[in-house]
This record gives structure tokens, sequence and C-alpha cells, in this order.
């Protein structure tokens, strides 16, 4: 019996170490990402220039933040349109400030874009998987150009 839970919990601690290591949300590093620390800075260039902020919320444990890393983020296409502005990244789950901002914001969901104008206030959620169906990158960007579009 004892060693029976022995073996079920090492199983279970391999489980959660595989998991963090090669199941996490990483981002690609071509990106230049500001985290919460530099939230209030990117704020107020964006107010300045009057151009959109995006604010990427995603969490580690997410399929869907995996897949939309993977694939969405690698894309050219993607990574050619969202280069051209400022963007911010936060994980909700890494502390309190990030949770406040992620709700401040009216996350819903995991990944969410944020598409915010500082010197307006309007603002916009793009979820890239909407009730579980993949979309392809040219139906995002779509997506995007129509928010940043709109709110502008």
């Amino acid at each position: 019996m004892i060693k029976t839970v022995i073996q079920i919990s090492a199983l279970m601690l391999c489980i959660l170490f595989l998991n963090e290591v090669f199941l996490t949300a990483k981002l690609p590093d071509r990106y230049e990402w500001s985290g919460i620390n530099e939230i209030d800075e990117e704020f107020e260039k964006s107010k300045n220039d009057k151009r959109p902020l995006i604010i990427y919320f995603h969490v580690d444990w997410c399929g869907y933040c995996r897949k939309f890393n993977k694939e969405f983020l690698n894309d050219d296409k993607v990574y050619g349109y969202l280069s051209q502005f400022r963007m911010v990244q936060i994980n909700p789950e890494d502390g309190v400030r990030e949770r406040a901002v992620f709700k401040q914001y009216g996350g819903t969901g995991y990944p969410t874009f944020l598409i915010t104008y500082p010197h307006n206030g309007n603002k916009k959620n793009i979820q890239p998987f909407r009730g579980g169906k993949v979309q392809s990158t040219d139906k995002f960007i779509s997506r995007l150009q129509a928010a940043i579009e709109t709110y502008r």
C-alpha cells in the first residue's frame, strides 16, 4: 500500500514537472513585450501618440494560450501586423496587480487580446478562439484591424 502511494505520488510529480517544462505558454522571443511593471509607461505613451495599446492576457496552463503562442504569434503575417503596436503581456496568475488589471479591463478568458485607446478610453476584447473554435491567422488579423479602426 505504501509503495503504491509513493509510486502514484512520484508519477504525479513527474506529470507536474513535464507540464511546467513542456506545456507552458511560452511567448515567442521576437516580440518586444512590456510587462506589468511597464504598463503605466506604455499607457502614457499610447495616450500621447493616440495609438492603440494591446494587452495580451494569458496563463501557462491554458491549452489555447499554448496553441495561440505557437501557431498565431509565430505566424509571419501576425507578427508583421502586431509589431507596429505597443504591446504588454500579462499573466493574471503572476500576482495581485496582474489579476487586478485583468479584472479592470474586463478579461473573461484566455487568451485575450485587449485593444485599448488610452486617449479616448475605448477598448475591445478580442478572443482568438470563440467557443473553442480555432480561427485562422487571417481572420484574427482582420478582427484586430476592424477593432482598431472602429475604436480609434
